[in-house]
């Protein structure tokens, strides 16, 4: 491998450890009780989450979904039911509980959401 190459790699790195840590900051910042606490044990990929209730927040252009409890805060990845949530967010000024069923990824040493169901709750 050349110089020029590992030099890319490591750049690339950077961007993502950079851009990750400015997603979770913004998370941070909108949420009035601020992000729950990091512990070691996160999620493993295609973990599956079934009916958990919380809420949606905006990050910047990511959403993130708290659980009810406070426990876990997700970023949730684009798809349709999220274009859907969000939509219904915009539309209802008061903060919506959800219950929420999905897969959950990895990267970066963080764990994010693919929403396959989400219902709102009255």
């Amino acid at each position: 491998m050349k110089v020029s190459t590992l030099n890319r790699i490591s750049v690339a790195g950077l961007i993502c450890a950079v851009a990750l840590l400015f997603v979770v900051a913004l998370a941070w910042a909108q949420s009035p009780e601020g992000l729950p606490e990091k512990t070691a044990d996160r999620a493993r990929e295609g973990t599956e989450i079934i009916n958990r209730a919380g809420y949606f927040r905006t990050a910047g252009d990511r959403v993130i979904f708290f659980t009810e409890d406070g426990r876990d805060r997700f970023i949730v990845l684009e798809n349709l039911n999220l274009e859907r949530i969000t939509q219904a967010v915009a539309d209802d000024p008061k903060q919506l509980q959800w219950s929420v069923t999905g897969s959950i990824t990895e990267f970066c040493g963080d764990n994010f959401l693919i929403i396959r169901r989400a219902v709102a709750k009255e």
